[in-house]
């Protein structure tokens, strides 16, 4: 078995409002590390830029069908690159996953969108002779319909199309999340495919963020240093608020300090 054939692809899918900005923005602060320390590649894409997250819009491009009104189609229009070909997609996705490291992360969640065991099948010969998981982060159904369609509201996108991804009514083939883990798992194995619940992990330990990393099998202790930046950073702004107003230092400052780190957790997960 050759090296390429040993090597492993982690791809994240994170349906939308579940965290993904976070854990994009982890794997952009951590990719230096990771790749001279860990053996492990962040795989960002080259047309694009990163604005401060590691998310690959090439591989929502090259995958997703044609048609379909996604933010990836957006981005085309934004960097006046409507004509970029399927070709060029696909040389720029395999030239990062040819460098010599034995893992990969790509994470994208307009993947969330595939519904196709076509589309998944174009991901899987990207992907050809690499060992490949997919990691796919689902929301309670009720919570995200009332997110994602405030979110689609908030933007001013919403569409009576029932094909769209911005067709929001209760009846949107978005919230069968049945559909999209039957085409990973049809496609590259019920097996590949590592499923985490959102609500759950929230409610156990306050963010979604060291769930992704460990199923994508990352390093704990990076992880761990961005959850105390975050903690300190809150810390720091708390402390600051409460010395600003010393008549609410004296009543419940354990009760402020949990609530506002509670608050500051929902704000960075929801970004």
């Amino acid at each position: 078995m050759s090296h390429r054939e040993k090597r492993k692809v982690f791809i994240h899918i994170g349906s939308p409002k579940t965290g993904t900005t976070s854990f994009q923005k982890a794997l952009w602060n951590t990719r230096d590390s990771l790749a001279s320390d860990h053996d492990t590649w962040v795989v960002s894409g080259k047309i694009f830029p990163g604005r401060g997250i590691s998310q690959c819009i090439e591989i929502a491009l090259f995958v997703l069908r044609s048609g379909l009104d996604s933010s990836p189609r957006r981005t085309l229009q934004e960097f006046g690159n409507a004509e970029i070909s399927r070709e060029e997609l696909q040389r720029t996705l395999l030239g990062e996953l040819g460098l010599n490291y034995g893992k990969f992360i790509i994470s994208n969640e307009d993947l969330f969108f595939a519904r196709t065991k076509q589309e998944a099948s174009c991901l899987l010969s990207l992907l050809e002779g690499f060992d490949v998981a997919i990691v796919l982060v689902l929301r309670d159904r009720n919570a995200f319909a009332r997110s994602y369609n405030h979110q689609v509201q908030k933007q001013g996108s919403q569409s009576e199309d029932r094909e769209s991804v911005n067709y929001t009514q209760s009846d949107s083939w978005i919230y069968n999340y049945g559909d999209c883990m039957d085409t990973y798992a049809y496609i590259f194995g019920a097996d590949k495919v590592r499923t985490i619940f959102y609500d759950a992990e929230v409610a156990a330990n306050r963010s979604i963020l060291p769930a992704i990393w460990e199923a994508c099998e990352l390093p704990a202790s990076l992880v761990n240093n961005i959850s105390a930046i975050w903690e300190n950073a809150a810390e720091s702004g708390i402390n600051q608020v409460i010395n600003r107003n010393p008549h609410g230092a004296g009543t419940s400052r354990s009760s402020l300090l949990s609530d506002i780190r509670h608050r500051i957790t929902n704000l960075i997960e929801n970004i």
